[in-house]
C-alpha cells in the first residue's frame, strides 16, 4: 500500500513483499502492540500462498499481476526475529519453523534453494 506522502491519500492498493520489514520498524520504536497485529496480517498471505508473494492486490484479494512469485526476500522473517527478541512470546518461533517449512518445500533446488 502505497500512500501520497503530501495528502496521505492511497496512491496504489498493492501490498509490496518488501514492505515486511515494517513490523520490526514498529518494534524498535516501540509499538509492540501495532507491530504484533501487522505481522499477523503479513503472516496470513504468506499461509495463504505459502510464502510471501511480491505484490498483494488489496482491492481484489488477488495476486498482482506479474508479482507471484516468492524471492526469498528475508523482511518478514527480520520482523518475526525482532517480535520474538521484544516479546520472548514463542509464537514467533513457531512462524518462523512455517516459514522455514514453506522455504523447504517450495523453493528446494537440486543445489540449494531457487526463487519461484
Amino acid at each position: 500500500l502505497d500512500v501520497n506522502m503530501h495528502s496521505g491519500a492511497v496512491s496504489w492498493m498493492v501490498y509490496s513483499s518488501l514492505a515486511s520489514f515494517w513490523p520490526g520498524v514498529q518494534v524498535m520504536v516501540g509499538d509492540i502492540e501495532a507491530a504484533v497485529q501487522t505481522q499477523y496480517s503479513i503472516h496470513s498471505l504468506w499461509r495463504r500462498f505459502g510464502g510471501m508473494p511480491e505484490g498483494f492486490n488489496l482491492e481484489s484479494g488477488k495476486l498482482h499481476n506479474g508479482a507471484e512469485g516468492y524471492p526469498l526476500r528475508p523482511e518478514s522473517v527480520e520482523s518475526i526475529y525482532y517480535l520474538h527478541k521484544a516479546t520472548g512470546d514463542p509464537v514467533w518461533l513457531s512462524m518462523g519453523i512455517d516459514i522455514l517449512v514453506s522455504i523447504q518445500t517450495i523453493n528446494k533446488a537440486q543445489c540449494g534453494y531457487a526463487a519461484t
